[in-house]
């Protein structure tokens, strides 16, 4: 895929243009990852016991070896992926020239043309101005959420919302309001 861009860039008529091709490519590739990246610190699944290592035994008799389940994962699907090569190698391509893949393919090429034709009157500056606007964006989440994480006394504050205002009440602390907060909810 990277030689397809590098090609597009490379046949580009400007510097504009290749910019733009090699510009949508990143912001294709990373901006998925951001947004999982974003996702995953805020549901915390690192901590999940699903990711953490297992080792598991794999083979017979003295052929068996204990590894981690990753590992063993990996391996699988690489030779998966060889026997699936070389079969293919032997019998030669056999996909076919109707059905449902076939059909999925042309829709999406028939989206995509109408959505391009749709935009075409969207200057390219627009459009990368939209995409400036929306890594902005990101990165400001980003921060936001690192920023959280960091500081425990913004979790405590963003989990328990807003406090009363303790100034113009007498005698009154963030304490005594929390505390009020608490017994209304009971009571009710």
């Amino acid at each position: 895929m990277l030689a397809g861009v590098v090609v597009l860039t490379g046949a580009a008529a400007s510097f504009g243009a290749a910019l733009a091709v090699s510009v949508t490519y990143v912001a294709g590739m990373v901006a998925p990852l951001a947004v999982l990246a974003l996702v995953w610190e805020r549901r915390d699944w690192g901590s999940s016991r699903l990711l953490h290592g297992r080792r598991v035994r794999f083979g017979f008799g003295r052929l068996a070896r204990e590894m981690p389940l990753g590992t063993l994962a990996s391996g699988v699907v690489l030779i998966s992926m060889g026997i699936v090569t070389a079969v293919t190698a032997v019998t030669g391509p056999s996909m076919a020239s109707s059905g449902w893949r076939e059909s999925l393919t042309a829709w999406l090429q028939h989206a995509s043309s109408v959505t391009a034709r749709a935009l075409s009157w969207l200057p390219g500056w627009a459009v990368i101005l939209i995409l400036a606007a929306l890594a902005a964006a990101l990165a400001w989440q980003a921060r936001r959420s690192r920023r959280r994480a960091r500081d425990p006394a913004l979790r405590t504050r963003a989990a328990s919302g807003p406090s009363p205002p303790a100034a113009g009440i007498p005698g009154s602390t963030v304490a005594s309001a929390r505390a009020g907060q608490e017994a209304v909810t009971h009571e009710q």
